[in-house]
């Protein structure tokens, strides 16, 4: 029992120490690039076409520069193991929120209540009364007539019905050839 226990623990160490490696090589390579990015410029080719397609798809999309792509590549590959998406590497890149709200915020004070008025208000308008009406009733309804029926079209002679073609499990008769 001790000796599982054991290789459970110096495995977990062993996966912190190796977590704590590839954070300390994904900032090297960062501060790297940092300092190389006046010979090497801001973007290449790589990033410009990872910008294009994140602004196709996210309208609001702020264009990442060279160094921060690699940083959030690094981060998303070897510490999480996550492919590359816009919306990936926008949450790597943000910086993160505080979990407390700021002292330095104030909210506002909700809005006292109007006071009550002295005369209550009607809830409807009421309607005025309808004008005196100038129209006169409609003529009366003439009566039914009555109609003939239309004499029944020829019917055409009783189709006989054809012999069916025997089912599927019928074999035919055996025929001699001549």
């Amino acid at each position: 029992m001790r000796k599982i226990l054991l290789i459970l623990v110096l495995s977990c160490l062993g996966v912190a120490v190796l977590s704590q490696e590839r954070q300390a090589m994904c900032r090297r390579m960062a501060s790297r690039c940092q300092s190389r990015q006046t010979r090497n410029g801001r973007s290449n080719d790589v990033s410009r076409l990872f910008n294009q397609q994140c602004r196709r798809r996210i309208r609001n999309w702020q264009d990442i520069s060279r160094c921060e792509l690699g940083r959030a590549t690094c981060q998303l590959t070897l510490m999480s193991c996550y492919a590359l998406s816009c919306e990936r590497v926008r949450r790597v890149l943000e910086p993160p929120r505080p979990t407390t709200p700021c002292p330095c915020t104030t909210r506002r004070p909700p809005r006292p209540p109007p006071p009550p008025r002295a005369t209550p208000r009607p809830r409807t308008t009421p309607r005025p009364p309808a004008p005196p009406t100038t129209r006169s009733p409609p003529p009366p309804r003439p009566p039914p007539t009555t109609t003939t029926r239309r004499p029944p079209s020829p019917t055409r002679a009783p189709v006989t019905p054809r012999p069916r073609p025997p089912g599927p499990g019928h074999k035919k008769p055996f025929r001699k050839r001549p």
